[in-house]
């Protein structure tokens, strides 16, 4: 676990970098989310996230098809 001092200079980090994709944002008239994604630190959930999918991957998991 990260001590007080670490967590808080993640947490300036996150803030410079915020600070740094909005600027960005705002000069190229596009969404601080977009930036974040393009600098390969913003993820984006494929089809692959869903309750049902979670159950199917659980259940093939769980109870495997047999071998012929």
């Amino acid at each position: 676990p990260l001590s007080a001092v670490n967590k808080a200079r993640c947490h300036e980090f996150g803030q410079t970098v915020m600070a740094q994709a909005q600027a960005l944002a705002k000069e190229f008239n596009e969404s601080t989310r977009n930036i974040l994604m393009q600098a390969g630190l913003l993820t984006v959930g494929g089809h692959s996230s869903g309750l049902a999918n979670d159950y199917r991957c659980w259940h093939a998991a769980e109870y495997p098809k047999e071998a012929d």
